[in-house]
């Protein structure tokens, strides 16, 4: 979608955003924390496979994986709602972050959000299936809630953005605007 005639309400430049980081942070060693509580409680309660060496290795190669995969899904998300000429770049923003930019880009607020929701759906879904279909569910859960301590970033940038209420989301180089449909520019409609 243009941007023509769009007004920005509020931006989010989240390479300077000190209290999004912090809560991107403390979202993560939550997750993280309960993860390994479900883990040993479902361990103890149903002991289906062998945790070893090998086990954790897989764990951890599966979740190495999923990080570029993360990636994809969004950009995949984003060409499906945004439209296929939208150009995407893929990178890495510190302390630890991949990124998936379609800057410019404006979608309405349900389908930004939708972007931003995609990995950690299908990819939890994913962990979920194969855990089982591999007959190894605690390697599965393992992996989803991993993943999930990866994806708070995303859930608070969801979280903010459904909060705010615009109507619509811009994609920037450092973040999002929220955007709402303004006057038009001078000009417009003299033609």
């Amino acid at each position: 979608m243009r941007d023509l005639g769009m007004t920005t309400v509020e931006s989010f430049d989240l390479t300077a955003d000190d209290a999004w980081l912090a809560s991107v942070a403390r979202g993560s060693l939550v997750v993280a924390a309960a993860g390994l509580v479900l883990d040993v409680l479902l361990a103890v309660a149903a002991p289906v496979e062998a945790v070893g060496i090998p086990w954790l290795a897989a764990v951890v190669l599966v979740s190495a994986v999923a990080l570029p995969v993360h990636e994809l899904v969004h950009g995949a998300a984003f060409k499906l709602l945004g439209g296929r000429d939208l150009r995407l770049r893929f990178g890495y923003m510190p302390p630890g972050m991949l990124y998936t930019c379609a800057d410019g880009a404006v979608l309405p607020r349900r389908s930004f959000v939708a972007v931003l929701l995609a990995p950690a759906a299908l990819l939890s879904a994913a962990f979920l299936a194969g855990g089982a279909l591999l007959d190894v569910p605690l390697a599965g859960v393992t992996c989803l809630w991993l993943h999930l301590s990866g994806c708070t970033g995303d859930l608070v940038m969801a979280r903010r953005i459904v909060a705010a209420g615009a109507p619509y989301v811009r994609d920037t180089a450092q973040g999002y605007d929220l955007v709402a449909p303004g006057p038009a520019p001078v000009g417009e409609g003299e033609r």
